[in-house]
């Protein structure tokens, strides 16, 4: 027998990857990828897993964010996806 376990349900949720986001100050921000520069983005997270986090504001379904942000990466920076 198995059994299935629902904690939450969200409709339109926007889910992103735990690793993307990182604190400023006091908020949780993300950097998002516009026009092949780096912005850095304040946003509002909800509900937070293991490896996906949902953000109740500030991040629109479809938009791209650097998953494991380092040191380097600033507001205007260059960014250029990896391809799979």
């Amino acid at each position: 027998m198995n059994a299935r376990i629902i904690t939450a349900s969200l409709d339109k949720a926007v889910k992103l990857p735990v690793s993307a986001l990182f604190r400023a100050g006091d908020q949780w921000a993300v950097f998002v990828v516009s026009d092949g520069r780096a912005a850095k983005r304040i946003v509002k997270r909800s509900r937070r897993g293991a490896t996906e986090a949902v953000v109740q504001e500030g991040l629109k379904v479809g938009e791209k964010v650097i998953v494991h942000p380092g040191d380097s990466v600033s507001d205007d920076r260059q960014a250029m996806e990896r391809q799979k």
